[in-house]
């Protein structure tokens, strides 16, 4: 498998993307509202295969949740995680989102702490989960 590209390309057929910073595309379902409904979902290739998506849900005050996050089991622990999740933060930023908060898989945990991640309680509630949180500038 090829090193993956800087600006990795996202068009997939029945959706529409928009560009962001540094060429990151975000992909919208056709149709969607991004006024009324301020839930991203991306999905990133590689070679014209999906190999990572992820949801940002944004909040007030500046805060944003990364969900649903999922790469393929193929291309993991290759670096392509710490690369996306560079992307996402440039994402964020652009929108003014200036904390990433992350309801992280317990064995993904020590990804999104050697990301910069640290441990934070920021929602209530019986979840199978360890939260994180990050700041970013």
């Amino acid at each position: 498998m090829k090193a993956l590209p800087t600006n990795p390309p996202i068009m997939e057929d029945g959706v529409r993307c928009c560009s962001r910073p540094e060429g990151l595309r975000t992909v919208f379902p056709t149709g969607q509202k991004r006024s009324k409904n301020k839930n991203l979902s991306l999905i990133f290739k590689l070679d014209g295969d999906r190999i990572w998506t992820v949801r940002l849900d944004q909040r007030p005050g500046g805060r944003a949740i990364v969900r649903l996050v999922a790469i393929a089991t193929d291309v993991q622990m290759r670096g392509h995680g710490a690369v996306l999740l560079q992307h996402i933060e440039r994402l964020a930023l652009s929108l003014g989102i200036g904390e990433l908060l992350v309801h992280s898989a317990p064995d993904a945990v020590g990804f999104y702490l050697k990301s910069g991640f640290e441990r934070f309680d920021f929602e209530a509630g019986d979840f199978n989960s360890v939260h994180v949180r990050k700041m970013i500038e």
